[in-house]
């Protein structure tokens, strides 16, 4: 009976055991950096190159939000032009077919009057 009970807590056993040991490799990866610091100029070069390399990344990053902003109303004007340019075409298809009507009556008064001119 005892060794029944053994066998079964076996398999739980070992993997509270690796549980464990995964835990205590991920936290030495974490600390992976930190783990090489031996002195305090160690640890005043990593905050400096740590604060630089977040400066530059805050630097890009607003750069980068400036130019999403001027291409947003690069956008925005090129959209209003597009309506524009889309209604001043409206007019001009309108005008050109008035136009062509005014032509179609003008030629058909014009026949008119020279029939009734040889008449």
């Amino acid at each position: 009976m005892l060794s029944n009970s053994m066998s079964s807590n076996a398999p739980t056993t070992m993997a509270s055991q690796l549980s464990e040991a995964e835990q205590r490799e991920r936290g030495l990866v974490g600390r992976g950096r930190w783990n090489q610091v031996r002195s305090i100029n160690d640890a005043k070069n990593l905050l400096q190159y740590l604060f630089n390399a977040t400066a530059e990344s805050r630097c890009q990053l607003r750069e980068n939000d400036l130019k999403i902003k001027d291409l947003k109303q690069q956008l925005k004007d090129l959209t209003g032009l597009l309506w524009q340019s889309e209604t001043q075409k409206k007019e001009l298809v309108k005008e050109q077919k008035m136009r062509g009507q005014a032509v179609a009556i003008a030629l058909a008064t014009s026949s008119l009057q020279s029939l009734f001119f040889y008449i």
